[in-house]
C-alpha cells in the first residue's frame, strides 16, 4: 500500500489535504446518492 502511495505523490506531486477531504466527501455523497436512487428504482 505504501508503494501505492507513494507512486501516486511521485506522479501526481503534493495533495492538499483540503481538496482530498472535499473529493471523499464527495465520493461518499454520491454514492450513497446512487444508492438512494437505485432503491427507489427497484420499489417501483
Amino acid at each position: 500500500m505504501a508503494n501505492v502511495v507513494a507512486a501516486l505523490v511521485d506522479t501526481l506531486g503534493p495533495v492538499s489535504p483540503v481538496m482530498a477531504g472535499l473529493w471523499l466527501a464527495s465520493t461518499i455523497v454520491l454514492a450513497g446518492l446512487l444508492v438512494y436512487v437505485w432503491q427507489r428504482l427497484l420499489q417501483r
